[in-house]
């Protein structure tokens, strides 16, 4: 697989466990959308999630985006939201 786009996700450090299991479930929800699946590749660290895909995994990435930011419950809970893209370094 070639990586070209990933979004990173920081979360609060302090959120309760079962808040905290919510809130991932919630985010990783966005990611399996009508624009395709992109799951969470950072599993062993609860406080950050990554999506990454290929070209084909682009508005999957982009719509995922989007409604977690429209979502005022998960942002409340969010420290960090970035965007990575490979194929244009340096934008």
């Amino acid at each position: 697989m070639n990586i070209i786009y990933k979004t990173v996700i920081a979360l609060k450090e302090d959120i309760q466990e079962d808040k905290l299991i919510r809130i991932r479930k919630l985010i990783k929800k966005q990611f399996v959308n009508n624009a395709g699946s992109v799951l969470n590749k950072k599993i062993d660290d609860s406080s950050r999630l990554e999506f990454e895909g290929e070209e084909n995994d682009y508005w999957c990435l982009q719509v995922g985006m989007s409604q977690i930011r429209k979502t005022e419950e998960l942002m409340d809970y969010i420290t960090e939201i970035n965007w990575f893209d490979d194929s244009n370094p340096g934008k």
